[in-house]
């Protein structure tokens, strides 16, 4: 089975034209500027263990018939023209394109460039079969797209779709007849237009979710969010983010969210059964109420320290408030025991987030807002409406209209976090903390970030890992000890490519994949690794089942090596725990692989993968003594069922067997992975 993926296409002509008039006369000239972008690639995998990888070029191209159009006019004789344009459009985008048009500028007028008060207009109305029947001193133009030459009646000039398709295409052409009539009242001059012919891939769904960045300009563009149904307008603003242009309103969640269609970790659910506050009972003893600028329903607010709280309206606009507890997707509530720091997740859809601080500011860049339109919505510059939707804590929702505070992404300290603020009596956004437990408006942007750039493991992302593109590599930070680690995109995982080397005594939220502070004793795995000692076992007993237990090779390639009890952060300890480990010692936003992405590795064509992954035979401890380093082992996340005394482990072999081709990586049988064992870590982001 073959698939092929197109995206990341788009294609730009620009189109200036000139209209000359020197000795009575008129000389049209299109300059015509075209580029072509290519991306992705396609993969396929049949039926068998046997990887195919297909590469397919996607293409989306635009071509034009001429560099230059000539329109010669003289007002004494026959003083009208026309020529035409015929522009072309291949893609192998399974889903065909959309060719748009537009002017460059802020008129559709043809302007003398010495005096831009001396125009010839484009057509104000009408329909005329030739340029002969135009009023005098206007220019128009007609469109006949799939054909080699322009027909039909000229009309006035308005930019949008000129042509589109819902299939691949093959120089599929779009003829556009340009006219032009002038008299003697048109002052002789060289006379300018910019248009811009851009063709665009479709797309399979207009969901948010798989929306494809380059499919967001500085054009509005509608999509749905595919949890709700719920319409929103995108575009990319001066900052050169794709933002929501309208407020969050994800009222309910009639199904759990999952990292498919909202911005949490993957493999992670938050359940639909978590929110509160969706009743319309108003308990505040003064029955139920209107406010100005819309029918707002009194709505109580469950402000409680573990509760996902929000506050639905009828009015659109307005949208709907979320407490930070709902806003972080349950990642920050207003106990302090929450944590502190910047919020990884939340609930935008999925491939968006809320903005940080730093996003905030420089888009408003301490500017005044331009206008506020008739809902007394401030509109700044480059066109966020911000609408002065209110806020609420303990009450419905009070100040609409008069102030509002949008949600950042970034902590303030343990009890606030940073909000876009703006106020009708203030003429400035800006930003300023904000208590969590309050109920305030949500405004997501696209996440196009990638690893680059990031300096610590702890500030990894899903998002940041899925639109990394595979083969990326980077050294990262583990901040909790500051030793470095080389990590790489394989498939479409994040893997670090060096040995754990972690030895600290406690581990905690903020900075480990625990969900409560730890604090531990070592107990090595040679000293205390014979007879009686805490890290000594059999294929029954011992303590070192139940105890933490690793040691420290020293070096960066054999790092340090782990008993399970360790590797699990305590979460699987005694010979009858027969549980996944549902936490580990990896460094926050970083698990414990388990079998899918040890799969990328075990199932590479040619073990290509060996080479990424920087395998390393280390050999492992057992009761004291290092043993097989001609082999190399690591611990997964899962358990082997009918085995309460194992793990699974993922292997690698560098001798053995003349039979079998080495090296070579698999998962470890029913007979490895041994609780008690001193293996090898390397985490996988999440």
């Amino acid at each position: 089975m073959y698939k092929a993926v197109c995206t990341n296409l788009a294609s730009h002509i620009y189109i200036y034209i000139y209209i000359v008039l020197v000795a009575l006369i008129l000389v049209i000239s299109l300059v015509f500027i075209s580029s072509t972008l290519f991306g992705a690639s396609a993969h396929a995998l049949d039926s068998t263990s046997l990887k195919t990888t297909v590469s397919i070029r996607p293409s989306l191209t635009l071509g034009i018939s001429a560099n230059n159009i000539t329109m010669n006019l003289d007002p004494s004789n026959n003083a009208y023209d026309e020529q035409d344009l015929i522009v072309t459009v291949a893609t192998n985008n399974q889903y065909g394109y959309k060719l748009y048009v537009s002017n460059t500028g802020s008129t559709t007028d043809l302007v003398n460039v010495a005096d831009n008060t001396k125009t010839i207009p484009n057509l104000s109305s009408g329909s005329y079969p030739t340029a002969a029947s135009f009023p005098a001193n206007n220019w128009g133009y007609r469109l006949t797209p799939n054909a080699a030459s322009s027909s039909g009646n000229y009309s006035t000039f308005t930019p949008g779709v000129i042509n589109s398709s819902t299939v691949a295409v093959n120089n599929v052409a779009t003829a556009l007849g340009f006219g032009a009539k002038i008299d003697y009242e048109t002052a002789s001059g060289l006379y300018k237009l910019g248009l811009e012919f851009k063709a665009l891939p479709s797309v399979t769904t207009n969901y948010i979710q798989n929306l494809d960045p380059q499919l967001c300009t500085e054009e509005p563009l509608v999509v749905m969010d595919s949890r709700d149904e719920q319409p929103y307008t995108v575009q990319r603003l001066k900052d050169g983010n794709c933002w929501m242009m309208t407020n969050l309103n994800l009222q309910h969640a009639t199904d759990d969210l999952t990292a498919a269609d909202t911005n949490i970790a993957a493999g992670t659910t938050l359940s639909a059964a978590k929110f509160n506050g969706w009743n319309k009972t108003d308990t505040t003893g003064s029955g139920s109420r209107t406010y100005v600028d819309g029918e707002l329903i009194a709505v109580t607010a469950d402000n409680s320290e573990t509760g996902l709280s929000v506050d639905p309206t009828s009015n659109t606009p307005y949208a709907t408030l979320y407490n930070y507890c709902a806003a972080s997707a349950g990642t920050y509530c207003y106990d302090s025991t929450s944590g502190v720091g910047d919020a990884g997740q939340d609930i935008c859809p999925a491939g968006w987030r809320m903005p940080t601080n730093t996003e905030y500011n420089t888009l408003i860049q301490n500017s005044a807002y331009d206008t506020i339109d008739e809902a007394r919505t401030p509109i700044l510059d480059g066109g966020l409406a911000l609408p002065l939707a209110g806020v609420f804590n303990a009450t419905p929702p009070t100040a609409q209209t008069r102030l509002s505070y949008t949600w950042a992404s970034t902590s303030y300290n343990a009890y606030s976090v940073y909000a876009l603020a703006i106020s009708l009596s203030s003429s400035t956004f800006r930003t300023t903390n904000y208590s969590r437990y309050n109920g305030s408006s949500v405004r997501c942007i696209r996440d196009d970030r990638t690893i680059a750039g990031i300096q610590n493991m702890q500030d990894i992302t899903s998002i940041r890992v899925k639109n990394t593109p595979e083969g990326t590599t980077a050294t990262l930070t583990d901040t909790r000890d500051s030793k470095t680690y080389t990590v790489r995109k394989i498939g479409d995982y994040l893997w670090m490519t060096q040995n754990l080397r972690f030895v600290g005594t406690n581990i905690e939220p903020t900075m480990s994949n625990v969900s409560n502070t730890k604090t531990f004793t070592w107990y090595d795995l040679v000293t205390n690794g014979t007879s009686g000692g805490k890290c000594y076992g059999t294929s029954t007993s011992g303590d070192g089942y139940s105890y933490w237990c690793k040691h420290d090779s020293g070096n960066n390639n054999a790092g340090a090596f782990y008993n399970f009890v360790a590797a699990s952060a305590g979460t699987v300890s005694g010979v009858g725990n027969v549980s996944n480990a549902p936490e580990d010692i990896c460094p926050k936003n970083w698990k414990l692989p388990n079998s899918e992405a040890v799969a990328t590795l075990v199932e590479g064509a040619g073990d290509s993968h060996l080479t990424e992954f920087n395998a390393r035979n280390a050999g492992q401890y057992i009761n004291g003594s290092l043993q097989a380093t001609e082999n190399g082992y690591w611990w997964m996340s899962g358990i082997i069922p009918g085995k309460p005394t194992h793990m699974i482990t993922v292997n690698y072999y560098s001798v053995g067997d003349p039979a079998y081709a080495y090296p070579y990586m698999r998962t470890g049988g029913s007979s490895s992975g041994t609780r008690f064992y001193g293996d090898s870590i390397r985490c996988v982001a999440k």
